[in-house]
């Protein structure tokens, strides 16, 4: 349409001008100039007719090349108003007391895999042990072993290898063992593939939160794991 607009405007421009030299002539030789006049007007009309078609072809022409743009950026901004999958968080490996692994939740350290699987508080044994100091009860911890190193090697663990602290920031590392019950973790050696299960029992204050269990092997380091249930 435009190349039309374009096509008509050079001929009405080539009418005007050759209608003018055609009236120009025809005064130099004293011609009618009747049929010149009418030809000038002529292209003088068309003329201005197509001038303002385009005019207003070329306005449209802009809103219609404007318009692609901004439903392109319409559609490129889309996506990021759109949210994002959330990132999964992390599950904290324990190496820090202020970030222990959530309760239930492996810590493999020096080669040994330690699982909490239940903790239960304020239990009674006061038949079997001298009486609880003032304030405090009595928490079991079920654990269980892994040996995750050389099947032809062999490692160690000990109920001293674990203490307890919670929101208090007291260290509780008074370990008893609860005899002839046959669930005590104590102590002993496995080989690598095998794994043990135990209790350990330890006396904490009724009043201290956030119980972490403290693995700490002698001269290896710690890792820490939540034994508050959720």
């Amino acid at each position: 349409m435009y190349a039309f607009f374009s096509l008509a405007g050079l001929g009405s421009v080539i009418a005007f001008f050759g209608g003018l030299v055609w009236l120009i002539v025809a005064l130099i030789r004293q011609r009618s100039v009747r049929n010149p006049s009418v030809t000038v007007l002529a292209g003088v009309a068309v003329f201005i007719i197509v001038v303002i078609a385009q005019a207003s072809l070329g306005s449209d022409d802009a809103s219609n090349e404007s318009s692609p743009a901004s439903s392109s950026a319409a559609q490129t901004d889309a996506p990021s108003s759109a949210s994002a999958p959330p990132t999964p968080t992390p599950i904290p490996s324990g190496e820090s007391r202020s970030e222990p692994a959530p309760y239930g939740y492996p810590v493999v350290h020096s080669g040994i895999e330690v699982t909490v699987l239940d903790v239960t508080r304020g239990v009674d044994l006061s038949d079997i042990f001298t009486p609880l100091d003032e304030g405090n009860e009595w928490v079991v911890v079920n654990l269980r072993l892994r040996n995750q190193g050389d099947p032809d090697k062999t490692k160690r663990y000990h109920t001293s290898d674990f203490r307890v602290v919670g929101s208090r920031g007291i260290i509780y590392d008074d370990w008893f063992i609860t005899p002839n019950t046959g669930s005590n973790l104590g102590s002993g050696e496995f080989f690598g593939g095998g794994e043990v299960e135990g209790n350990i029992v330890q006396q904490v204050h009724q009043d201290d939160a956030d119980l972490t269990l403290i693995y700490a092997p002698a001269f290896r380091g710690s890792r820490y794991l939540s034994i508050e249930k959720p």
